[in-house]
């Protein structure tokens, strides 16, 4: 079994952070995936931090993975027949990418659900993605995620996800 500890970033691990997405980030740019920019606010991260909407995963006491959850999040009310805007937002999940392409996605997000689910209590999360990475739109399937459809956003589409935990 994976063995992760999975926490509320601090403050003082804002620069880790930062560090982290912006090496996924560069690493989305080079596969032409262009869906975030950088350089990474900090600012921004340490807001987040302060509302408790960002989450580390840890293994064998590194930092590996991150994640994000708004009780807020990004509205959906753009997408006829879709009501979950009350329903808790999980974003910007990325592992360090020495471990992308290892599967690690897959073992690490069942924890994160049982995090959410037995720590935070909620039940159900949603979450989206640029609907032109069909990959981790095929990641977010075979991990049992129901896609409810893709919206306009500006100048392209996001691809809308649920899953009861």
């Amino acid at each position: 079994m994976l063995q992760v500890v999975i926490s509320e970033v601090v403050v003082d691990e804002v620069k880790i952070l930062a560090s982290l997405l912006t090496d996924v980030t560069r690493y989305l740019h080079q596969k032409r995936l262009k869906q975030w920019l950088e350089p990474w606010d900090e600012n921004q991260l340490v807001n987040e931090i302060k509302n408790h909407q960002v989450f580390i995963i840890r293994m064998k006491n590194e930092i590996r993975a991150t994640f994000s959850l708004s009780r807020e999040g990004f509205p959906w009310e753009s997408h006829p027949g879709i009501s979950v805007n009350d329903v808790p937002y999980f974003y910007r999940f990325a592992v360090d990418t020495d471990l992308i392409g290892t599967g690690i996605g897959s073992k690490i997000l069942p924890e994160i659900e049982h995090f959410i689910k037995n720590k935070l209590g909620i039940e159900q999360i949603r979450l989206d993605c640029w609907a032109g990475n069909n990959k981790l739109k095929d990641f977010y399937l075979n991990n049992g995620y129901s896609c409810l459809g893709d919206i306009p956003e500006k100048d392209y589409k996001i691809s809308l996800f649920v899953k009861k935990i």
